[in-house]
């Protein structure tokens, strides 16, 4: 492909950048509980290091059944429709907080 490197690239390799696999997971759980718990057994089983959340199960504006070890940034008041969960392991290294920002809907006017 036009503009993908041929060989290795060095100056993206050097010392000093986060040269490390990261694992993402994209799901709705359509706000269900039984569904929120596979996801945490998934995460466990399978080591997700970021997790991009549709419909996330909430009681009130609370986030129910996600795991500690994960920082959750999500946009909105009351209940929330869309989340991203990072493992505070991964979310360490990023020198930037995330912020997620609701889209604007028309054509962007």
């Amino acid at each position: 492909m036009d503009g993908w490197p041929t060989e290795p690239d060095k100056k993206r390799n050097s010392p000093g950048r986060l040269n490390t696999k990261i694992d993402c997971l994209q799901i709705n759980l359509r706000h269900s509980k039984i569904a929120t718990n596979n996801l945490q057994k998934i995460i466990d089983e399978e080591g997700k290091d970021i997790v991009c959340i549709q419909e996330p199960y909430t009681i009130g504006s609370k986030f129910m059944g996600l795991p500690r070890s994960y920082a959750v940034f999500a946009s909105g008041a009351g209940r929330k429709q869309a989340a991203i969960i990072i493992k505070k392991q991964t979310y360490r290294h990023n020198t930037t907080k995330p912020t997620i920002r609701r889209g604007r809907g028309g054509g962007g006017n």
